[in-house]
């Protein structure tokens, strides 16, 4: 069976903007998030989908909307698709100190329990049993689009498609290289999880 898929991260969101961690915690689209969303749906609008997912947040939900358009496709709400939740990191301010530091050796170590969060292993075995959930759920020739979330993004590459997540954040000077409305690109053929794309932003974006 293979299947492909086409992932996008939801538009720009107030947090983002406010610069504060957002996680699983929630917020509205900005008014440029809302053109990330359209300019992924300007780069797929020939793109042929025949399954759409999201995940709960409303920041995800309200992007596939806008990637999908007219398309008579609703997507379907996937717990498994949420963001890394940070626990007490949730919608604090990513510069205050006491912050950069949780999240310093969150990410060095994997281990969020300090402020009660989810730890990097346990979100990978998130990714990959909701990934296989989705495949499961596919027929052979399926062309899927995901819309979730930037540091999911991140740990899909590396535990799903053998990404150098290290390498990756170097060459992009350290910053997450998952824009806003970027688009990823992988498929899956019988049993093989295969890299496409790594993720472009939607003005840049050319089919494989």
């Amino acid at each position: 069976m293979s299947v492909e898929f086409w992932y996008v991260r939801h538009g720009e969101t107030l947090f983002n903007r406010m610069r504060r961690y957002q996680g699983q915690c929630d917020s509205p689209l900005t008014e440029k998030g809302i053109g990330d969303a359209q300019r992924a749906g300007a780069a797929l609008k020939d793109t042929v989908f025949t399954r759409a997912y999201c995940s709960f947040s409303g920041r995800a939900e309200d992007t596939a909307e806008i990637v999908l358009g007219e398309r008579e496709l609703v997507p379907v709400r996937k717990k498994g698709l949420m963001e890394h939740y940070v626990g007490l990191a949730e919608g604090a301010l990513i510069d205050d100190p006491v912050t950069r530091r949780a999240i310093e050796y969150g990410n060095s170590t994997g281990d969020w329990s300090h402020v009660e969060g989810e730890s990097i292993p346990d979100m990978k075995k998130r990714i990959r049993h909701t990934l296989e959930e989705i495949a499961g759920e596919c027929a052979d020739g399926d062309r899927v689009l995901i819309v979730s979330h930037g540091s999911y993004c991140m740990y899909l590459m590396e535990e799903m498609l053998g990404v150098d997540i290290a390498a990756l954040r170097k060459a992009n000077g350290g910053k997450l290289p998952v824009p806003n409305g970027s688009i990823l690109r992988f498929a899956y053929d019988n049993g093989t999880w295969i890299l496409r794309q790594l993720p472009k932003d939607p003005d840049c974006y050319t089919e494989p």
